[in-house]
């Protein structure tokens, strides 16, 4: 079993000395798709594989005569490598990898039964949960990630300081993606691409569940596939469902505690440990027993195919990815004011 990943001389000269408990102590240097996809399931997945007798090893290229787990980015050409191996490729946020030969998506909205396996995306590396001591008091809001997409509102002077009127802090956490420990609320709302939407896995939810903090959150898919109850995310779409929010956790007794124990109910679905067993009986339950069958079958036309094909679905999610960004932009200058819904 091979695992294919960038930079590993020059970002990750130490791995053969790294551990699966490293994931938590450098959580800062776990950050990207294929970093998190290959390298992190690698280091969770060595100890199971070992325990089945099946050597594992780390590159960055694909060995032939051998599964590989691979990254889409990392496999967009035709291989002479990959086409004498078997392929777990992982789509993340992008089109279909129809050069893999098992394909990993990180929700389930979208799934083939037998080639595609839904597999969620690692929990935050490093994850420090609130403070119970904080009680069910909301002082702090905090939005975790990148703001290339955020919604403006939630990032404008006058949603902030508006909350801040009602004795609530928010902040936009670009770093210290892991620390819950002072978050009462978790808040996140995009302007994107609804053909990005459908890739995205259902992380900032997960992760706001294994924090004990209750989530406010805009309506993506796949949020909302896997949507049980009400308890499982406040739905939002502007500042003012915000407010709403918060004024309903200060007014009915016991709500806010019902909602963190929900998530921690809900949290045991998406742990490392339960994503370990996902992988596993993916590696050892389909592609190895297959591994043989499916390098015999393999010709160079049927990889030609599959690759025009994943050209195709490329250049398709491309064109259709910029529409939709335009009419996006064009839907915000339409408004009166990008903060009509912000107090």
């Amino acid at each position: 079993m091979h695992f294919v990943t960038r930079r590993l001389a020059t970002d990750w000269a130490d791995i053969d000395s790294l551990t699966e408990d490293d994931v938590n102590l450098q959580e800062q240097r776990f950050r990207g798709g294929a970093v998190n996809w290959v390298l992190q399931t690698y280091l969770h997945v060595r100890a199971g594989l070992a325990t089945a007798k099946v050597t594992s090893s780390i590159g960055d290229a694909i060995h032939p005569g051998c599964v590989n787990v691979v990254h889409r980015d990392l496999l967009n050409r035709l291989s002479r490598a990959a086409k004498c191996a078997t392929i777990v490729g992982v789509r993340a946020d992008r089109p279909p990898f129809e050069l893999a030969d098992f394909e990993v998506l990180q929700n389930d909205l979208h799934i083939a039964p037998g080639r595609q396996f839904y597999i969620p995306f690692w929990p935050q590396p490093g994850l420090i949960r609130r403070d119970p001591a904080r009680g069910s008091e909301i002082r702090k809001i905090a939005y975790m990630g990148e703001t290339g997409t955020t919604s403006p509102w939630l990032l404008s002077d006058a949603f902030r300081q508006t909350l801040l009127a009602i004795g609530v802090e928010l902040e936009v956490r670009r770093k210290r993606w892991a620390d819950y420990s002072d978050v009462d609320l978790v808040l996140c709302h995009r302007r994107e691409a609804p053909c990005m939407l459908l890739q995205k896995p259902a992380s900032k939810l997960v992760n706001a569940w294994l924090a004990g903090s209750p989530a406010l959150l805009g309506d993506e898919p796949a949020y909302a596939n896997i949507r049980q109850s009400a308890l499982d995310y406040v739905s939002i779409k502007n500042a003012s469902d915000v407010l709403v929010a918060i004024e309903r956790f200060r007014n009915v007794p016991g709500l806010y505690q019902q909602v963190v124990d929900n998530g921690m109910r809900r949290s045991l679905e998406f742990t490392v440990a339960k994503t370990t067993e996902r992988w596993l009986s993916l590696l050892l339950g389909h592609a190895l027993p297959q591994d043989a069958s499916i390098r015999a079958s393999k010709t160079w036309t049927g990889q030609f195919a599959r690759f025009a094909r994943q050209k195709i679905h490329s250049r398709r999610f491309k064109r259709q990815y910029r529409k939709e960004t335009e009419a996006g932009k064009r839907d915000t200058m339409a408004d009166a004011s990008v903060l009509a819904d912000a107090p």
